[in-house]
């Protein structure tokens, strides 16, 4: 999902740009907390808003997109990292202009592309007028991130 020629690790959040966010989660089996079944990733690519919102459509088919707000992003439980990508600038005119050529891209990143092709689409028209706000990814971790006690690592 995060092909380093089309999005780049960004340590700010702008309004009005388009990233991709990977979360992952700890994922603990019910009432056996001191147990962990495998981590759980999360993915999505979306439309950071001036309302602190990711606009992002769930599946290719989707007709209408899925709102996310950052809070609950940062609040997610047991959140092992979270990660922000942001789309290359040059590649949102390419996609503007119906331009990207899909032959560069590997096959299994090909849907991520269809899926951020879909998303600019939709919301390009607003990326001007919510521009304007910044915020350090950091400072929102250390904010927002709820700190838990970590379980022992019961797989020795």
């Amino acid at each position: 999902m995060t092909n380093p020629e089309v999005f780049e690790k960004s340590d700010s959040l702008k309004s009005g740009n388009f990233y991709a966010v990977n979360a992952i989660q700890r994922c603990y089996r019910i009432n056996e907390p001191d147990h962990f079944l495998k981590d759980m990733e999360t993915s999505l690519v979306g439309y950071f808003d001036k309302e602190e919102q990711f606009h992002h459509f769930n599946r290719l088919q989707s007709r209408q997109a899925a709102k996310t707000s950052l809070y609950t992003l940062l609040s997610l439980n047991d959140l092992k990292s979270l990660e922000f990508y942001q789309l290359r600038d040059h590649l949102l005119e390419e996609i503007n202009n119906d331009s990207l050529e899909l032959r560069s891209v590997p096959e299994s990143e090909r849907a991520t592309v269809e899926m951020v092709k879909k998303t600019v689409a939709s919301f390009l028209e607003r990326c001007d007028s919510d521009r304007g706000i910044i915020h350090s990814v950091e400072e929102l971790k250390r904010k927002h991130l709820k700190e838990y006690l970590a379980p022992p690592d019961l797989a020795h």
